[in-house]
Order: structure tokens, then C-alpha cells, then sequence
């Protein structure tokens, strides 16, 4: 009996109770298309919409997170970034 009771009371917290199921977060599939300016558009729409849904916060955080290496590789490229003194003392990146 105590073994039925353990194995219900492990299984209990994985069912879910209150019919709602889960939805991807909707900065996952901007993240995954690479589409982080249409993310940032939607997340701050989600927002406005939604002020309590830390969900999308966190998510708009992601992304901005994101934006900024973005810009910044790109910044880095525009200025002329010189990569062959930093591949010419590592080994490994120099492709051998």
C-alpha cells in the first residue's frame, strides 16, 4: 500500500490539474528564426497588453540581451576589427 502511495503521490505534481496546457514562449521561435527585431516588437506588444506576464519579460530580456552582441560583432566588423593577430597566436583557430 505505501508503494501505490509513493508511486501517486510521484506521479501527481507531472498531471496537469488546471486544464491549461503550455504554451511555447513566443520568444522562442523569434530566437530560433533569428528574427530578434520582430521578437522585440511582439515581446513589447505582449507587455502593453499583458503587464504581469514575466514570461514574455524574461523573454524580451533574452532578446535585447541578444541584440546587443548583435550590434556589437557588427560594430566591431564596421571598424575594422583585425582578427589575424588574435588567430596567429592560437593554434587552434588558425585551421592548421
Amino acid at each position: 500500500m505505501l508503494r501505490c502511495t509513493c508511486i501517486v503521490l510521484a506521479i501527481l505534481p507531472c498531471l496537469n490539474l488546471t486544464g491549461e496546457t503550455l504554451a511555447q514562449p513566443l520568444a522562442e521561435s523569434y530566437l530560433l528564426e533569428g528574427r530578434l527585431a520582430d521578437g522585440e516588437k511582439a515581446l513589447t506588444a505582449q507587455l502593453a497588453k499583458d503587464p504581469r506576464d514575466d514570461q514574455a519579460r524574461f523573454g524580451l530580456g533574452v532578446v535585447q540581451f541578444l541584440q546587443t552582441f548583435e550590434h556589437f560583432g557588427g560594430s566591431l566588423f564596421r571598424y575594422g576589427l583585425r582578427t589575424d593577430q588574435v588567430t596567429r597566436r592560437v593554434p587552434e583557430l588558425r585551421g592548421r
